[in-house]
């Protein structure tokens, strides 16, 4: 039993939002934060993937930077939802 429960746990893990994976993905530096950037049309997220103890304020902002370079669009500043290692936008191209 305990082994079915670890199994669909990690599972359930793997979720990595709405057809992320069949975008356009890059790589950038931002204020010292790495992001990997998927794009799919109008919508992109951008997620930390450099290992650290505890990011700054600026991560936020900083990930926004990297979605807008990937994208060459603007951020739609009211559709941003996210945490200190991934955020998600809608894009104003």
């Amino acid at each position: 039993m305990r082994l079915a429960l670890l199994l669909t746990s990690s599972l359930a893990a793997c979720s990595t939002g709405p057809d992320l994976w069949d975008g356009t993905t890059s790589r950038h530096d931002v204020a010292g934060y790495r992001f990997k950037v998927v794009q799919n049309g109008v919508q992109a997220s951008a997620f930390r993937v450099n290992v650290m103890a505890r990011p700054g304020p600026g991560v936020y902002q900083a990930g926004l930077t990297a979605i807008e370079q990937a994208s060459g669009c603007a951020v739609d500043r009211s559709s941003v939802s996210g945490d200190v290692a991934m955020m998600s936008a809608d894009l104003i191209c």
